[in-house]
């Protein structure tokens, strides 16, 4: 069949793609979503997603790539299930998260979605932290992000989700106007003074040495 194709066409470079699907199907433990008819029923949300793409013509490729959003989870996933984390990532994924969340903390200030003081407890958190963080690795530590931590930036997730999509609805109580955002904003400024004291305390020793 190749010797009955012309010369030019045998000669084209296959595209990145198509190596790719070609490395995948040497792989026996691989499973590839590029090409073929899965053997279930498509969901009903892939199905309505698909549908509401269509409408709004969201019909264009992505990057070969992949999405960011989803391989940055795919590579969190792979990194806690087989203890991957490095140095580098204890120290660059909580700035990035510190980053997003500052970022719309001052957004949400200006809008008067939730006061300034909230916004300062949270700033003021964030470089004491990132402050310590820094004399530990002058000192070759890493301290990583504990339970609470996390559990800190979770629910700051979710209010800034939360507060993006229902803006500055609250409602009056003793002559005074309150946001929804301002209200759930609470557990996490009460999170991060939590937090904050627990890594401190765990960095206690620095403070002290002579």
């Amino acid at each position: 069949m190749r010797d009955a194709l012309s010369k030019k066409i045998v000669d084209i470079e296959p595209s990145g793609i198509r190596k790719f699907f070609d490395i995948v199907s040497e792989m026996p433990d691989a499973i590839s979503l590029g090409v073929g008819e899965p053997d279930f029923d498509t969901p009903y949300r892939v199905r309505e997603e698909g549908i509401y793409s269509l409408e709004k013509g969201r019909t264009f490729y992505t990057s070969n790539a992949g999405l960011k959003e989803l391989r940055d989870e795919i590579s969190r996933y792979i990194a806690r299930k087989y203890n991957l984390i490095t140095d580098f990532g204890k120290i660059m994924d909580p700035l990035a998260d510190k980053i997003l969340v500052i970022s719309a903390l001052v957004i949400f200030v200006q809008l008067e979605y939730i006061p300034g003081w909230m916004s300062i407890i949270v700033l003021a958190r964030e470089f004491l932290i990132s402050g310590i963080r820094i004399l530990a690795a002058a000192k070759g530590e890493i301290i990583a992000a504990g339970n609470l931590g996390k559990y800190k930036t979770t629910s700051q997730m979710i209010v800034i989700v939360i507060a993006l999509a229902i803006g500055p609805i609250g409602f009056n109580l003793a002559d005074r106007f309150f946001t929804i955002a301002e209200i759930l904003m609470l557990i996490p400024v009460i999170l991060t003074i939590w937090s904050g004291w627990e890594y401190t305390f765990k960095a206690k020793h620095y403070f002290l040495e002579q």
